[in-house]
């Protein structure tokens, strides 16, 4: 599975992999341009096919996205500058910081013990045997990457 966490600035989500015994590293985050020509980042945790699925729909602008097995969030959309989705579903948070994914709850307590989401993922990282570095940070206020972290 993997790791993502959002601290109310930033998102961070684990690199690494798992199919079976398989552990390989890949970046978990896509950028992608939605039909009216406006750049988004998509960071996700679940089953890949069902997240590039969703990433196909926000670039061709459908208004509901297929149901699926995974959790994205989503940098650059016109009405909010970070959206949530779970299982093809938007997400109505209340708060300022989501985690999903394997090591969600790690990176939850790492965050209510006051790390931010790059710390949180990386002591998730250090616990959850299906999140592993390096952590790969995108700042939604500057709206670049920060140096990956391992």
């Amino acid at each position: 599975m993997t790791t993502l966490a959002f601290d109310g600035r930033l998102v961070a989500i684990d690199s690494q992999v798992t199919a079976g015994d398989l552990r390989y590293e890949e970046e978990k985050f896509y950028r992608t341009t939605d039909t009216t020509g406006r750049d988004l980042v998509v960071f996700g945790a679940g089953t890949t096919s069902h997240i590039q699925r969703a990433v196909r729909e926000l670039s061709e602008g459908f208004d509901e996205l297929t149901k699926g097995e995974y959790t994205i969030l989503v940098v650059g959309l016109r009405d909010n500058p970070v959206a949530f989705y779970h299982d093809g579903l938007p997400l109505d948070l209340r708060r300022d910081f989501l985690v999903a994914g394997s090591g969600g709850a790690i990176a939850l307590a790492a965050m209510k013990a006051g790390h931010n989401a790059t710390e949180a993922v990386l002591m998730a990282c250090s616990t959850d045997l299906y999140s592993g570095p390096p952590v790969q940070t995108y700042d939604t206020v500057t709206k670049r990457f920060l140096k990956r972290r391992t």
